[in-house]
C-alpha cells in the first residue's frame, strides 16, 4: 500500500524538502527499530565495504570537491587567515 501511494503521489510537490526529509527519516527510523537484525547486517556490510574499499586519498578528493562546490555557493569572498591551521 505504501509503495503504491508513493508511486501515485509526488510528495515533492506537496511538502518542502526539509519536511519531506523529516518524514523519510522518521519512517526509516521506525523501520530500523522494527528490523534490528537487518539494520545490524546493513551496518556491518557498510563497515566492511568502507574498510576494504575506501582510501584516504578518496576521502581527501571528496572533501576537496565538496568544499570547492560549497565555496561557489557562498555570497561573500573566502579569505585566507594567518591563524588558520593547515590540515594535510
Amino acid at each position: 500500500m505504501h509503495s503504491l501511494i508513493c508511486s501515485v503521489v509526488n510528495f515533492e510537490n506537496l511538502f518542502p524538502p526539509c519536511i519531506l526529509s523529516c518524514i523519510l527519516y522518521s519512517y526509516l527510523l521506525e523501520f530500523v527499530k522494527e528490523n534490528d537484525d537487518l539494520a545490524q547486517n546493513i551496518a556491518n556490510e557498510g563497515f566492511q565495504f568502507i574498510k576494504n574499499n575506501l582510501r584516504m586519498k578518496d576521502v581527501k578528493c571528496y572533501w576537496k570537491e565538496l568544499l570547492m562546490k560549497y565555496s561557489q555557493l557562498l555570497k561573500y569572498p573566502v579569505e585566507d587567515r594567518s591563524d588558520m591551521i593547515v590540515i594535510s
